[in-house]
């Protein structure tokens, strides 16, 4: 078919009324004509298109992954190659002057005269707003599964915790319990099961948080208590010829979360070990209490220091980058986390270092002045006369029972939801200590069935395992505290007797 050929004048005229890109093909690929629709899907002028070979390299055509299309795979070369016809090919468009592909459904047929192939038809059904929707459907898809996934994962991480940390508060709480009692060489060894229980109870906060179902937990912390504890742990990273020095003043509490803290100071202690090598050499901490004259707060300074070869000013440009690392092995999210967590709770983290002189990390933090921590023998100022305590777990019953009735309250200790109201109608008691998760009810529900006959009952909830939202509701009902497993016996009375102090005489 020539382009005078009247047949093709014909076809010109039915091909500019369809709704999908038509174009024709001399035997040697040569474009004889595009339809207007066709010109649109493909990006170019009636002129630029006129006479150009199909395998031209201005027509870019691309595969159903998106990477571009050999040219043994054109839709015109195969139907040439096999002699006949091609439908349905699946074939992406690029604009020379665009980066997102039209999509189409390609089919071609030829069409022979006198027993010689005269032309070759191309036909282009545009498929983009189809391919796309696809493609949402597909994400959609691929997102509910994932959130399924997590949703699962948070479940089991949920469960877990909840029992974990039960467990932990039974053995985090004999083991004070006993303390008192505790002779000679035994003290030592019931401080570090109160330590381990403690650690442990942070790394199922931190199972929860890789679940997407942990809350922060902010409290009040001594910093040279924790981190002379955190040196134990260093120590048994270093190698043999890098020692440990500790520099400790009393400083003022700081109101943050521990577990952080802890993961924060740990990870520039281990880090100033690693520098060292095999030494010989020295990491010293520091932690003291400082003003800063542009800033009214008083803060607490923890400062890492040690001899290790130091950083020139071009890695110290880039230490807190997200990945980026001067270890072979390391990830790069150490010293971001740092800075991201130190930044957060309104301090800042600074580096002081040069080749041949070691490095120090400070670490400056807003302090609580004239907070007090809780003392470890402390024992609620409020009289209790009576309490109740309803749990599944029958040591955490056991445990929490003779911390009340150390503090002189008697207590009764309720094992199933459905016997808590009851129990509060035959005699009412100073405060009510439920935990949050039970297998037959809700300890969420059970607060609002007993909010609605005793509005200002004093009620401390336990839990091993609690949504943010939980938490959160829990806050906005002042009568209600909430206190995390496992806990320790300060942090037990000091909750209860930020509650009882507050609450007015129950009638």
């Amino acid at each position: 078919m020539q382009p005078s050929d009247p047949r093709l004048r014909w076809f010109e005229a039915a091909a500019s009324h369809v709704d999908a890109g038509v174009v024709i093909h001399a035997p040697d690929t040569a474009i004889l004509y595009a339809n207007q629709r066709a010109i649109e899907m493909l990006g170019m002028t009636r002129e630029e298109l006129s006479g150009m070979l199909a395998v031209d390299p201005k027509l870019r055509l691309l595969d159903e992954d998106g990477r571009d299309l050999p040219l043994e795979r054109y839709p015109v070369v195969r139907a040439l190659e096999r002699g006949e016809d091609i439908s349905d090919q699946i074939v992406g468009t690029l604009h020379p002057d665009s980066t997102e592909a039209v999509w189409a459904r390609v089919s071609v047929v030829l069409y022979p005269h006198a027993s010689a192939l005269e032309s070759l038809v191309v036909t282009f059904v545009d498929i983009t707003a189809l391919r796309r929707a696809e493609e949402e459907r597909r994400k959609a898809q691929a997102q509910a599964e994932e959130a399924a996934r997590l949703e699962s994962l948070a479940l089991l991480a949920g469960g877990v915790a909840h029992d974990f940390n039960n467990l932990l508060t039974s053995i985090l709480g004999a083991a004070e319990i006993a303390k008192p009692q505790a002779e000679g060489d035994l003290l030592p060894l019931l401080d570090v099961i109160g330590v381990s229980a403690l650690r442990a109870g942070e790394l199922t906060r931190q199972l929860l948080a890789y679940a997407g179902r942990g809350h922060v937990v902010r409290e009040l912390v001594d910093p040279a208590a924790l981190v002379r504890e955190l040196t134990k742990i260093a120590r048994a990273n270093y190698a043999p010829g890098v020692s440990l020095r500790c520099e400790l003043s009393p400083s003022p509490p700081l109101l943050i979360d521990a577990t952080q803290l802890r993961q924060v100071v740990l990870n520039l202690l281990v880090n100033a070990g690693q520098a060292i090598g095999e030494g010989p050499g020295q990491v010293c901490v520091r932690c003291h209490e400082r003003q800063i004259p542009t800033d009214p707060r008083v803060h607490v300074l923890i400062e890492v220091e040690d001899d290790g070869p130091g950083m020139d000013e071009a890695t110290q440009a880039r230490i807190f980058e997200p990945f980026f690392t001067t270890k072979p092995t390391g990830t790069g999210l150490g010293l971001s986390a740092v800075q991201g967590f130190v930044q957060a709770q309104g301090g800042r983290v600074q580096v002081e270092s040069s080749p041949g002189e070691g490095t120090i990390f400070r670490l400056d933090l807003p302090a609580q002045v004239g907070a007090l921590l809780p003392d470890s023998a402390s024992q609620p100022k409020s009289s209790l006369s009576s309490a109740v305590i309803l749990d599944d777990d029958p040591l955490i019953r056991r445990l929490v029972g003779k911390l009340l009735a150390d503090g002189g309250a008697r207590v009764s200790a309720l094992e199933r939801g459905h016997e808590l109201l009851p129990c509060l109608r035959r005699e009412l008691p100073d405060v009510v200590v439920l935990d949050l998760q039970l297998p037959d009810a809700s300890g969420a529900t059970l607060l609002r069935e007993l909010r609605a006959e005793w509005p200002s009952l004093p009620v401390l909830m336990c839990s091993g395992y609690a949504k943010p939202s939980e938490v959160q509701d829990l806050a906005s009902d002042e009568p209600t505290r909430f206190l995390s497993k496992p806990f320790t016996r300060a942090q037990f009375w000091s909750a209860l007797e930020g509650l009882v102090a507050t609450q007015a005489p129950i009638s």
